[in-house]
């Protein structure tokens, strides 16, 4: 057996004609079901329905997988709370005559 292109010429082990993919396909290893609610008064976070959203045995590409998960972010970061806190924490202590920690 061997292995040729279309206008005939053999392809070698190192010569195949394929490219490396930046979204790998990934092999799924157990049942995974995806939860969603009943509706407005489902009580459940997340909902209480669960539905099959994948087989054990399916392929599914890394992308599809990164879709299924939101991504953190953060809105506003605010040090200011914590100045505030340390500048009331060293009021009193100095009213009170201790040193702030």
């Amino acid at each position: 057996m061997g292995l040729y292109r279309e206008n005939g010429q053999r392809i070698t082990k190192a010569a195949f004609p394929a490219a490396a993919v930046a979204d790998p396909p990934k092999h799924i290893t157990e049942d995974v079901y995806q939860s969603q609610p009943y509706g407005l008064g489902d009580g459940a976070p997340e909902g209480s329905r669960r539905h099959l959203l994948y087989q054990a045995g399916t392929v599914v590409l890394q992308s599809e997988i990164d879709r299924l998960f939101t991504v953190a972010a953060i809105a506003t970061v605010s040090p200011a709370i914590v100045t505030a806190a340390r500048s009331a924490s060293a009021a009193a202590a100095r009213t009170s005559g201790s040193s702030p920690s």
